[in-house]
């Protein structure tokens, strides 16, 4: 039987003339007018509402079970946001009888509610113990450029993570 370990991290910085925006509609979602936010059910509704009043909602959520909603959460608060946000999803499915893990993973782009995957390249660190990225896989980015929506071209680029003019990606971590 496989065993599969997850990784979720998230870090949003949040405009002083976002913030009570945002507030009010999470209180309104928590009330049962509005959208599910999981985010508040995994750090607590203080504790998200903490970061939120600090400009800065931060998440590294190790666990062996998926975040199911964490696509949607990245969704619902780009929608209240000017810029792009970005949540990394990392998958380690450590093998059965000595077989190697395979670990995979996605950078979670999102803006004003619209969402796009874009393959990363993630490993196990055996010595640290856990999942970590090494950036954008050079290969997908590269052959799916062009399709690409304008914003994640320009979120990939500003972080060095853009095909070369032959073609090739380097691997940027973002």
């Amino acid at each position: 039987m496989t065993e599969t370990a997850y990784r979720y991290l998230l870090d949003v910085e949040i405009p002083a003339t976002e913030v009570a925006v945002i507030l009010d509609a999470l209180e309104e979602s928590a009330g049962g007018g509005g959208e599910a936010f999981g985010l508040r059910d995994r750090l607590g509704a203080a504790e998200l509402r903490r970061q939120i009043e600090a400009q800065r909602i931060r998440v590294d959520a190790r666990s062996a079970t998926a975040w199911p909603d964490f696509q949607r959460d990245i969704e619902t608060l780009s929608t209240y946001l000017s810029e792009p946000i970005a949540g990394h999803e990392l998958r380690l499915d450590k093998g059965a009888g000595g077989a190697p893990p395979i670990a995979s993973g996605a950078v979670i782009l999102a803006r004003r509610g619209k969402v796009q995957h874009v393959p990363l390249r993630v490993v196990w660190d055996a010595d640290q113990n856990e999942l970590t990225e090494q950036g954008v896989l050079a290969e997908p980015a590269s052959a799916a450029w062009t399709g690409l929506p304008d914003w994640v071209r320009a979120w990939l680029t500003n972080r060095g993570a853009a095909p070369r003019r032959d073609g090739t990606a380097h691997l940027e971590k973002v």
